[in-house]
């Protein structure tokens, strides 16, 4: 299924972190864009996961696989990553994959799934450091997504100039609870999407759909309106 969601001027995607198939259909009701297969904490077969959470809605599909490095349950090899990546391809729009990972993006690509590259981390980076990463990122991935430590209202300010700045589509975000309101703000920046739960969160500080969904109301938020996707099989080059 090519997935045709992310242009540069994307903001504000509602996805739904699922750990649950049961929450498939639940982020599909309470109106969010998209849905993200939380696979490291979900347990079970990748390819049934896949499959279900395919039958279940037609909303693009995210697989990820999160290392316990950042932040996420996979404490695997690279080949049972890239085993558990494959299998769950064929049912799926996009693919989270994390630095360490970024030599299976071409064998994602090639069946049609788009690339977000990936880096999570509890501290926050310097500006250069910043830079050199979205380099990094941008060099196998369709579209980057930076979530870092905010501890300051200096490091909340570095994260929403970067978002704006950087190149599109980008997604940011913050790890923890701390700062958490910038997971909502932060579209207001450029940020491509907001990650939210329907149930259990699949990390801590995410809102849930139907918070988020209130506070776009309450300011006037126009997100989430594109309708291509770059950089999949078929489509535009990488951005």
């Amino acid at each position: 299924m090519l997935a045709k969601v992310f242009t540069p001027e994307t903001t504000g995607k509602i996805i739904a972190s699922v750990r649950a198939q049961s929450e498939v259909a639940t982020a599909e009701r309470l109106g969010a864009d998209m849905v993200e297969l939380r696979l490291d904490l979900m347990g079970g077969d990748p390819r049934t996961i896949g499959k279900e959470a395919r039958a279940a809605t037609d909303l693009p599909l995210i697989a990820t696989i999160r290392s316990r490095e950042q932040g996420g349950e996979f404490a695997g090899t690279n080949n049972e990553w890239a085993h558990a990546a494959s299998a769950v391809l064929p049912y799926v729009d996009f693919l989270d994959c994390e630095v360490q990972y970024h030599a299976f993006a071409k064998i994602a690509k090639n069946a049609g799934v788009c690339v977000i590259a990936s880096y999570h981390t509890g501290e926050m980076p310097l500006a250069r450091d910043l830079k050199s990463l979205t380099t990094v990122l941008r060099s196998y991935g369709s579209i980057h997504k930076v979530v870092v430590g905010v501890r300051t209202q200096q490091d909340a300010i570095t994260l929403m100039k970067y978002t704006n700045v950087t190149k599109k589509p980008v997604i940011t975000g913050v790890m923890g609870s701390q700062f958490r309101q910038l997971r909502a703000i932060l579209p207001l920046f450029g940020s491509a999407a907001v990650f939210c739960h329907v149930g259990d969160p699949a990390a801590e500080g995410q809102y849930h759909v139907t918070e988020i969904k209130e506070v776009y109301r309450l300011l006037g938020m126009a997100v989430g309106e594109s309708s291509e996707c770059y950089g999949a099989a078929g489509t535009r080059e990488p951005i």
